[in-house]
């Protein structure tokens, strides 16, 4: 039984740069131990996000909710994994429930190689920037449904995905809408205690389709990242754990039907740099700096 209630992550939110945050990640586990079983899984997320910041960059708002994945898990063999439930939302302040819906999902794992159908490990597990992939999806945007390849070699680590996140119908007036991204690490050193790696991601936002009725283009948005990250870590019983330091150059494209012109830059760059220290007993600190040039993201 996994069970997670996450309040200090969502606190160091409002001053956090770029990291790894763990207590949000819901990842498939296989384990060869768990073969021929029937478990119990249970991830509960308590969030609190202030927002109000009274910035002119945008409105000020608060994230606070619970959300919970409850399911039932068949483990066949030490390769697979079958998993299904319910997953509910509720937003503090409303009276109904703000997801409620089914999860399904196959994963299929041997030696570096993962692929997994249905519910994807999504959100904060991708480890996107946040030009590319806000973390709040974690709690705005908590469920992704589609195919996912990942792998977790010594010198190269993988995800690719595509999240089929709206059916487009003949009978509504609704676009299709997808999102496909990748997350590439190639690591040129890899020592006991220091890391440096060259990280590319790349995500695509497209509606379209040919059933629907409606006078809405066919459109996509693509924000790409290429950079260079540095990992020094330190000895257990050493007050410095972890210090990172990375830094990337973003591009901005937008293609749509030529007789549309639905955005106001056709395309654009950016820069971010960001640098982040973890110490005992659990503490992080990190800043960040970001500057965009005619730069837009849908995600």
């Amino acid at each position: 039984i996994a069970f997670l209630i996450l309040f200090p992550t969502m606190f160091l939110g409002s001053v956090r740069a770029q990291f790894q945050t763990p207590y949000l990640s819901n990842q498939i586990v296989l384990q060869e131990a768990d073969t021929n079983t029937l478990q119990l899984s249970v991830y509960m997320n308590n969030y609190l996000k202030n927002n109000e910041y009274f910035s002119p960059m945008f409105f000020g708002y608060t994230l606070f909710g619970t959300m919970m994945r409850t399911g039932l898990a068949y483990t066949p063999s030490k390769f697979m994994r079958i998993e299904g439930g319910v997953f509910m939302q509720n937003e503090m302040g409303t009276d109904q429930l703000s997801v409620a819906r089914p999860f399904f999902s196959v994963k299929l794992q041997k030696k570096i190689h993962s692929v997994i159908f249905g519910n994807l490990e999504g959100a904060s597990n991708h480890n996107l920037i946040d030009p590319l992939f806000d973390q709040e999806r974690s709690m705005t945007h908590p469920f992704e449904n589609g195919l996912q390849y990942k792998t977790n070699g010594k010198w190269l680590v993988t995800d690719s995905w595509i999240d089929w996140v709206k059916q487009e119908n003949e009978k509504l007036n609704i676009q299709e809408e997808i999102n496909a991204g990748v997350n590439l690490q190639f690591y040129l050193l890899k020592k006991e205690n220091i890391k440096l790696s060259i990280p590319i991601q790349g995500i695509v936002w497209h509606l379209g389709g040919q059933l629907n009725q409606n006078l809405y283009p066919v459109e996509s948005i693509g924000n790409g990242a290429a950079g260079i990250r540095l990992e020094k870590t330190w000895q257990e019983n050493s007050f410095l754990q972890k210090f990172t330091l990375e830094s990337f150059a973003l591009n901005y494209i937008h293609s749509a039907q030529k007789e549309y012109e639905l955005r106001r830059y056709p395309n654009g760059n950016g820069y971010y740099t960001n640098a982040s220290l973890e110490t005992k007993p659990g503490f992080f600190v990190a800043a960040g700096y970001f500057f965009g040039h005619h730069y837009i993201t849908e995600t």
